[in-house]
């Protein structure tokens, strides 16, 4: 990935692996862009689906970010098919120069084709640290 003036943009591979039976195998193509606050990413993908049929599905979100506030709609598309919607803001506590945590407060609502059968909203409070490793 790189930027170019206003723009960015960035493709990769994504193989999700797993040692038990939480889930199955997952195979994606990842194409991102953006320009200035919009950006919108792009998933291509492949699940095994535990010994049956292979399931095929695209995923896209398309964001808008401004200060620390963000939208976002996201679909997926093929075998798999739904949307759902997120705004939220995020930032950091600081107190007297020093940064004490990360902090993202965002409400999600999910369709019914998404969730199989019925929509769902939900309200995340996510509270991260980062801690600097230090070494002689």
């Amino acid at each position: 990935g790189g930027e170019v003036g206003d723009f960015s943009y960035g493709a990769g591979v994504t193989l999700y692996r797993y040692t038990d039976s939480f889930d199955d195998d997952y195979n994606e193509i990842n194409l991102k862009g953006g320009w200035k606050f919009l950006s919108l990413d792009i998933d291509v993908g492949e699940y095994d689906n535990f010994g049956g049929p292979d399931l095929d599905y695209q995923h896209s979100l398309l964001k808008a970010e401004y200060d620390g506030f963000y939208a976002s709609w996201g679909s997926f598309y093929d075998d798999f098919d739904g949307d759902y919607f997120t705004a939220g803001y995020a930032n950091t506590l600081t107190v007297a120069d020093t940064d004490l945590f990360d902090y993202d407060f965002s409400v999600i609502y999910s369709d019914d084709k998404l969730l199989g059968g019925s929509s769902e909203t939900n309200l995340v409070l996510q509270i991260s640290k980062t801690f600097e490793v230090f070494s002689n």
